[in-house]
């Protein structure tokens, strides 16, 4: 009852727009720590993460929705576009060819799998990786693309990359990280709410 009224609650944040968004991603956060197994509300999770900029929270749901159910293909596919904007050369070649062995002429899972294995290692030169670039009709990306050599932290400005950040959790739990998570990426102080949100100007569809 508490897991079905968690996922009404966030298709109602989600409908009230993006500045209810943060709202949202609590609700199913905790919806996923009460069933583990349900692969709908993994994939709203991976959608909705992606479109805050929260990558590895957008990675760690869609890997979840397919240990849930191994042939889904929205899955599948959105997990391939998220590796590629976080710059993960080799598990974005395993989805590549996981997705060609389900359907052997994907033209995305193709042209991936071929910009990959094509590009010779050669010193200082761009991976195959970084010739590609993520996109999906349901996904929305921040431009957060990673380039080679450099390590931004997802939601974080560039001009902050040499800082490190430490993290007080409330509680040992993925709403626990999600909360400290936002509350780096929307500090509080000095600006409003609103300014934390000015990323998130279209709303999410979450099919």
């Amino acid at each position: 009852m508490r897991f079905l009224a968690l996922k009404n609650l966030a298709t109602v944040f989600l409908q009230q727009g993006p500045a209810h968004y943060d709202s949202a991603l609590r609700c199913y956060l905790q919806a996923v720590e009460i069933d583990t197994k349900d692969y709908v509300v993994w994939n709203q999770l991976g959608t909705l993460s992606c479109s805050m900029g929260l990558l590895s929270t957008s990675r760690w749901a869609f890997e979840q929705g397919l240990f849930c159910s191994p042939n889904n293909w929205n899955c599948m596919e959105k997990l391939l576009e998220v590796l590629i904007a976080i710059g993960d050369e080799v598990a974005c070649l395993s989805v590549s060819q996981l997705i060609l062995r389900h359907w052997p002429s994907h033209s995305r899972a193709l042209h991936v799998k071929n910009t990959i294995e094509e590009s010779e290692p050669i010193p200082f030169s761009p991976r195959g990786i970084d010739k590609l670039k993520p996109k999906h009709v349901r996904l929305k990306f921040l431009d957060k693309r990673k380039r080679t050599g450099d390590n931004l932290d997802e939601g974080v400005a560039p001009k902050k990359l040499n800082q490190n950040v430490e993290l007080q959790l409330a509680e040992a739990s993925w709403t626990g990280l999600a909360d400290a998570l936002l509350g780096i990426l929307h500090p509080l102080s000095g600006c409003s709410s609103e300014q934390g949100l000015t990323n998130y100007t279209n709303p999410v569809t979450l099919d």
